[in-house]
C-alpha cells in the first residue's frame, strides 16, 4: 500500500490552508425562480381580471347605437314635421323649459332642417347612461350646419340638453 506524498516542507501559504470552495445549493436560485414565477402569475391574473371585466363591460353595457338611434328618430321626426312626437322624446328638464308650442317654433326659426346625417358618438359618463351625437343637418335651402346632440338613457333614451337645433 502506498501512502499519500506529504507535503513540501517550507512555509505553507495562506491559501493552501483554506477550504475549496463549496459547491453552491441551487436552493437559493430556485426559491428565486419560484418567486419570480408567483409574481409573474399574479401579473397575468390581474391583467386578464381588469382587461376581462372591461371586455364584459364593452360587449354587454350599454351600446353607443341606441343613442344614434334614439337621435336618428328624434331628427326625422323633425323633418317630416311630427313635431308632437319630437317634443315627446324630450328628456323631463328640456321639457319643462319648453312648451310644444315654443318648441315648434325654435325648430321652425333653426330653421328646419330637410335630411340629417349623424357623425360620432360616444359616451359621456362611465355607466353610458349619457351619450352625444355629433350631426350634420342640411336645411331646404342646401344650407348644412353642425351640432351635437345630448342622448340621455331616462328609461328609455331621450333628447336632453339643447334640443336642436
Amino acid at each position: 500500500m502506498t501512502t499519500p506524498p506529504l507535503p513540501p516542507a517550507g512555509p505553507v501559504s495562506p491559501r493552501a490552508m483554506t477550504r475549496p470552495p463549496r459547491a453552491r445549493s441551487s436552493f437559493g436560485l430556485m426559491s428565486l425562480s419560484v418567486s419570480a414565477g408567483v409574481l409573474v402569475s399574479l401579473v397575468v391574473v390581474f391583467c386578464l381580471v381588469v382587461g376581462g371585466g372591461f371586455s364584459v363591460w364593452m360587449w354587454l353595457g350599454p351600446d353607443i347605437d341606441d343613442a344614434k338611434a334614439v337621435a336618428n328618430q328624434y331628427l326625422s321626426r323633425i323633418e317630416s314635421h311630427d313635431d308632437a312626437a319630437a317634443y315627446a322624446m324630450l328628456c323631463e328638464d328640456a321639457r319643462a323649459r319648453l312648451t310644444p308650442a315654443s318648441f315648434t317654433a325654435l325648430v321652425e326659426d333653426a330653421p328646419r332642417p330637410a335630411s340629417h346625417q349623424l357623425g360620432y358618438g360616444a359616451f359621456l359618463d362611465e355607466p353610458g347612461n349619457e351619450a352625444f351625437v355629433r350631426v350634420t343637418l342640411t336645411d331646404r335651402s342646401g344650407a348644412i350646419r353642425q351640432t351635437e346632440l345630448t342622448i340621455a338613457n331616462d328609461k328609455p333614451w331621450q333628447v336632453c340638453g339643447d334640443p336642436l337645433i
